[in-house]
């Protein structure tokens, strides 16, 4: 075991009502947290990234690699705002952008030569990427701006 070798990158991906973090390498997140972003003011983000590192991937920040995997249609002042709190408060290493169906992709297809569609039917949008070969093709991604909010808005009228 070499002990100086790097720690895995941490895998961030703060969607509308989940958050869903882990680490770079593993076939899962290790936890999916229900934290509604849309209406935390800053301190309230970084108290929540803080807690995801301390509390429940069991880790400092500082010094670490972020892999954030960011919604196409993520608003620009969300994503600036959360970057500004890794890098500056948090003090991680560095913040890395993809996609966000890009990981579970990689995921599924580590061992295997598959093709076929990836769905993902999150809070606020739905996302459909096609997969050739265990290659995600990133340009022909199709996004709509319908998911699970509709459900719940039709039940609860």
């Amino acid at each position: 075991v070499d002990v100086m070798a790097e720690p895995a990158a941490i895998l961030l991906e703060l969607g509308t009502m989940y958050w869903k973090v882990g680490f770079a390498g593993e076939h899962t997140p290790r936890k999916i947290l229900l934290v509604s972003s849309t209406s935390k003011s800053a301190e309230e983000i970084e108290m929540s990234l803080r807690s995801v590192f301390i509390h429940t991937l069991l880790c400092t920040p500082r010094g670490r690699k972020v892999v954030l995997c960011e919604k196409m249609t993520e608003q620009r002042k969300f994503r600036e705002l959360v970057v500004s709190i890794l890098l500056e408060k948090l003090e991680v290493d560095s913040v890395e952008f993809v996609p966000a169906l890009v990981p579970p992709v990689f995921a599924c297809c580590r061992d295997n030569d598959l093709s076929g569609l990836m769905i993902d039917v999150g809070y606020s949008e739905t996302c459909v990427l096609p997969v050739y070969s265990s290659h995600p093709l990133i340009h022909a991604m199709s996004v709509a701006d319908v998911g699970t909010r509709k459900v719940h808005e039709c039940l609860a009228t």
